[in-house]
C-alpha cells in the first residue's frame, strides 16, 4: 500500500504495483494534470498565464487522448475585470413581464395588482390596457413581452 492510500483509507489495504488508482483520480486545478492536487503541484501560483489558444483550456490528457494538435486563437482576451456599470439601462437588467397578448389576461394581471382598468366594452380599451401595463412595467424597471401561449408552454 502506498503513502497516499494510507492517508485516505488506512483500513482498506491492498497492494498495487502501478501508480496508485486513488492518486490518479485527482486532478490539479493549477496545471490540469491528473495525479496530484493544487496544493501538491510543482508549478508555483505566480506563473499563471492567460490562455491564448482554445486548446489551453482543455486538460492536456484530453488533448493527447483525442490527438488534438491545432491551435485556435482566442480572439477577445480581456485582461481587466470590468466593474458593473450602474448607468446601463435598467430595463435590460432588472427583468421581464411575460404575458399573453389577450385583454382578459392583461386585465386580470392589472386587477391582481389593484391597478384601475378601463371597462372592456369601451372604445380603445385594449390599447389602453397595454399602455397601462407598459407604464406599470416602466415604474418597476421591467419590460413587457407579449404573445405567449395560454397553456403556458
Amino acid at each position: 500500500m502506498c503513502d497516499h492510500c494510507k492517508q485516505i483509507a488506512p483500513g482498506y489495504a491492498f497492494e498495487h504495483k502501478e501508480r496508485c488508482p486513488f492518486q490518479m483520480g485527482l486532478l490539479c486545478n493549477r496545471c490540469a494534470r491528473f495525479g496530484h492536487t493544487a496544493d501538491m503541484c510543482q508549478i508555483p501560483e505566480s506563473e499563471y498565464a492567460h490562455p491564448n489558444y482554445r486548446e489551453q483550456l482543455v486538460p492536456p490528457t484530453h488533448l493527447d487522448k483525442h490527438s488534438i494538435t491545432t491551435r485556435v486563437p482566442i480572439l477577445s482576451v480581456s485582461t481587466t475585470i470590468h466593474e458593473f456599470n450602474h448607468t446601463t439601462s435598467p430595463l435590460s437588467t432588472n427583468g421581464v413581464i411575460e404575458i399573453e397578448d389577450d385583454n382578459v389576461v392583461i386585465r386580470q394581471f392589472l386587477r391582481n395588482r389593484r391597478i384601475p382598468c378601463p371597462r372592456p366594452d369601451t372604445k380603445g380599451a385594449y390599447k389602453r390596457l397595454r399602455d397601462i401595463l407598459d407604464a406599470y412595467a416602466k415604474k418597476q424597471n421591467k419590460r413587457v413581452e407579449y404573445g405567449f401561449l395560454k397553456s403556458g408552454l
